[in-house]
């Protein structure tokens, strides 16, 4: 593939026109790699914006996951849908940011055709191999399908700072759906500061 990135930079005002000195005569540069991605992002004062310094990933399960009755279970978001800085583990299924800062991280599961009893679905995001934050659903008998989702905004240091979502049922023995129409099973998370 030939090499698309832009080379042109002349100013935003157009061709043959004086530069103004205002705020509103900024030039913007995207760095477009030959792979068809994006790099850098830079700004004609100097400021330039690194997908590395704003890391985001979005992952999703393969396959059905099984779900014991009354325990906390790890889901196995296994396939990156994007992974901006190589930060999110498919193996582990954990997100380890290298960049110091607030997150964003949301996670979400579905279960279709639960049993048919009184039923308490919760999702979870733990640190650190401890509980974070917990969001509960609860739902009367004869339900056909049950979702819980839960957004959270954490702190990591960037370097020994993990996350990772988990799942706790108490309605016997069933299954987290892994694929569906709606997109309801995920795990992300994004730079927010």
């Amino acid at each position: 593939m030939p090499d698309q990135r832009i080379q042109y930079t002349e100013e935003l005002v157009g061709a043959g026109h004086p530069t103004k000195a205002d705020t509103l005569n900024r030039l913007t540069l995207v760095e477009h790699r030959e792979d068809g991605t994006h790099g850098n992002v830079t700004i004609n004062d100097g400021l330039t914006l690194s997908p590395a310094v704003w890391p985001a990933f979005s992952a999703v399960m393969s396959a059905n996951q099984g779900i014991p009755n009354n325990t906390w279970l790890k889901l196995a978001f296994d396939t990156e849908e994007y992974d901006t800085n190589n930060n999110y583990d498919n193996t582990n299924y954990r997100f380890q940011p290298t960049v110091a800062g607030k997150y964003l991280l949301t996670a979400g599961i579905l279960m279709a055709n639960p049993p048919a009893v009184d039923q308490n679905l919760k999702i979870s995001i733990y640190k650190n191999g401890s509980k974070y934050r917990t969001q509960n659903s609860h739902v009367q008998a004869n339900t056909q399908r049950l979702s819980a989702n839960i957004a959270v905004i954490v702190d990591a240091n960037g370097s020994s700072d993990y996350f990772e979502a988990y799942a706790y049922w108490s309605g016997g023995n069933s299954a987290i759906q892994a694929t569906d129409a709606m997109g309801y099973t995920y795990f992300q998370g994004i730079r927010i500061g």
